[in-house]
């Protein structure tokens, strides 16, 4: 993640730069959310994103496990490289499945186009965004270090 997103406020100590993105982000998504629908519709699509939010960090470790049983110099500790490659396959294949599945609307949701193209438009921003800051972040951190 980026340094300054981690800036502590020198005189309550929260994150605030994190507080203030997430404030912003959570407004944006609630004003796309309530433009051109009702309520309820918005409350369900709201509940689907929060869903689909929930389920990404879950992605990225079953990859990562998927990642550890695939290394080339994997040493079992407690469990097998076949137990952990399953495990870490089932998991990112349920996971990817939820997140599939949050996008089919509900018996009450009217849903254009448009709206579904956001839907998966946001998801794929999310996910995209939550693997540039794994992988960018990590090569700077992983180059510091090595300099170091």
């Amino acid at each position: 993640m980026p340094r300054w997103l981690g800036s502590i406020h020198s005189k309550y100590r929260t994150p605030y730069a994190a507080l203030l993105v997430h404030a912003g982000v959570s407004f944006a998504l609630v004003l796309m959310n309530f433009w051109g629908s009702g309520v309820q519709e918005s409350f369900q699509r709201l509940l689907s994103l929060a869903v689909v939010l929930q389920l990404i960090p879950f992605l990225y470790m079953f990859g990562a496990l998927l990642k550890l049983a695939l290394a080339t110099d994997f040493q079992q500790v407690r469990y097998s490289k076949k137990k952990l490659i399953l495990a870490g396959a089932s998991g990112l294949v349920t996971t990817a499945l939820g997140i599939g599945l949050a996008f089919f609307p509900a018996q009450t949701d009217h849903v254009t186009l448009l709206l579904r193209s956001l839907d998966v438009g946001g998801t794929l921003l999310f996910v995209g965004a939550a693997g540039f800051f794994f992988f960018v972040y990590g090569r700077r951190k992983t180059a510091l270090k090595a300099a170091a």
